[in-house]
C-alpha cells in the first residue's frame, strides 16, 4: 500500500519496507534521498516537513524569462495546446456567456469590466504564457477592496477554465490551471445594513406608487430584486400578482422566478401587516413591478425622506432576513423563505437585533 504526502507542487510517496516504511524523494540538488522508519504516523510527519521545505525553495527559485518562456512552450507541446491571444480568449468568453445568459445581464458586465482591464495589463499576450506570478501581481496591483479583489480572480478562473476546454492552456498534475493556483483571497466579514422600522415607515409614506409593491415585497417578505422585476434577468420571470394569495398569506415562488442555486421553487409566508397592505393593491394578475426603482433614483429620494446618508445595499431584504432572525430564531426556516445558504443566514441575520425590533418591523 502506498502512501502520498503532498505540500503545494511536491509530492512524496511512501511505500513499505522491510525496515517498516520508505519515503524516496530528489532534493533540491537532484540527488536522491531516502527516508526510514518502522512508525507509519512519525515518517509522514517528517516527509510533510521535507515537502514543505522543497515547495518553499521551489516557489522562491528566481526562473529566467527565457528559461520559463521554454517550460511554458514545452507544456503547450505536451498537452497540444494551441497560441491564442488573452485578447481573443477574453472576446470568445464574453462571447459564449453572452449566448447563455440565464440569471443576470450584470453578471456578462462585470466579466467584461475586468477582464478587459486584465489584457490592458498584458496586452499582446498569449493566454497561454501568463503565469500564476503574472496573475497574482496583477491582483496586487489593484487598488481595490478584498472582495473588488476576489472578484477579479474569480473572474480569472472562470477565463481560465474556459481556455482549458478549448486547449488554450495547459494544466498542472492536478488538472490545475495558473488561475486557479493564485492564493485564494480572505474577505472580512462586513456589517449588512439595514433600515429601522421608523424608516420603513417613512419610505412607504414617501414611495412612488408603482414601487411601493417592491419595497413591501422586499422588506417584509425578502424576496430580492431581480425576482421582483427581472430587467437584468431577461430569461427570467419576475413574481407575477397571481403567485401572491393573500387568503392562504403566501408567496409562491416559481424556479422561473427564484434567483437562487440552480433555480429552486420556494413558499413564503406573508406576515399580517403584509397581506393588510396587499390586499388594498393586489390587482389579481400580471407583473409586479414593471420598472426598476434603482433606475429612477428613487432610492437616493426615499434616503432623504427617512434621514439617510445613503440607501443600505440590499437593505429591503437584509432587514427582512435580520428581523425575521429576530423573531423566530431559526436559521433553517428563514433560509428556506429567503432562498439563502443556512450559513449565510446565521453569519449575517443571527442576533443582530432584539425580538422587540422584529415586531415592530412586521407591525410596520
Amino acid at each position: 500500500m502506498t502512501h502520498r504526502v503532498r505540500v503545494g507542487s511536491v509530492a512524496i510517496e511512501i511505500r513499505p519496507h522491510t525496515k517498516g516504511w520508505q519515503a524516496s524523494y530528489y532534493d533540491a540538488n537532484r540527488v536522491r534521498r531516502r527516508v526510514t522508519s518502522k512508525d507509519l504516523d512519525h515518517l509522514k510527519a517528517r516527509v510533510r516537513e521535507i515537502a514543505a521545505s522543497l515547495a518553499e525553495q521551489s516557489v522562491n527559485r528566481l526562473v529566467p524569462a527565457d528559461e520559463w518562456a521554454e517550460f511554458q512552450a514545452w507544456k503547450r507541446r505536451r498537452a497540444n495546446t494551441v497560441d491564442v491571444t488573452l485578447d481573443h480568449a477574453i472576446d470568445a468568453f464574453l462571447a459564449e456567456r453572452r449566448q447563455h445568459v440565464t440569471r443576470s445581464t450584470r453578471d456578462v458586465y462585470d466579466l467584461e469590466r475586468r477582464l478587459h482591464r486584465l489584457a490592458d495589463a498584458f496586452p499582446a499576450r498569449h493566454i497561454g504564457d501568463l503565469s500564476t506570478d503574472d496573475l497574482s501581481t496583477f491582483l496586487t496591483s489593484l487598488d481595490v477592496s478584498a472582495r473588488t479583489r476576489k472578484n477579479y480572480r474569480s473572474a480569472m478562473v472562470r477565463l481560465w477554465k474556459f481556455a482549458r476546454r478549448h486547449k488554450w492552456v495547459s494544466v498542472d498534475d492536478d488538472r490545475l490551471t495558473v488561475a486557479e493556483i493564485v492564493p485564494t483571497i480572505d474577505v472580512p466579514v462586513q456589517d449588512i445594513g439595514i433600515l429601522t422600522p421608523d424608516q420603513m415607515r417613512t419610505a412607504l409614506d414617501n414611495v412612488h406608487d408603482h414601487w411601493r409593491p417592491f419595497l413591501l415585497l422586499a422588506g417584509f417578505a425578502g424576496l430580492r430584486a431581480e425576482e421582483i422585476i427581472a430587467t437584468r434577468s431577461p430569461a427570467k420571470r419576475p413574481v407575477d400578482w397571481s403567485d401572491i394569495d393573500c387568503q392562504s398569506a403566501t408567496i409562491r415562488i416559481r424556479p422561473e422566478t427564484s434567483k437562487g442555486r440552480r433555480g429552486r421553487a420556494r413558499i413564503v409566508p406573508i406576515a399580517e401587516n403584509l397581506n393588510n397592505r396587499l390586499r388594498d393593491i393586489h390587482q389579481g394578475a400580471g407583473p409586479v413591478v414593471t420598472r426598476s426603482p434603482h433606475d429612477y433614483n428613487e432610492f437616493p429620494r426615499l434616503a432623504k425622506s427617512a434621514g439617510l446618508d445613503r440607501w443600505p445595499q440590499n437593505g429591503l431584504r437584509h432587514s427582512y432576513g435580520t428581523y425575521r432572525m429576530a423573531l423566530i430564531r431559526n436559521a433553517a426556516q428563514v433560509s428556506e423563505e429567503m432562498g439563502n445558504g443556512i450559513s449565510d443566514v446565521r453569519q449575517h441575520y443571527d442576533r443582530v437585533v432584539q425580538e422587540s425590533d422584529g415586531q415592530a418591523w412586521f407591525s410596520v
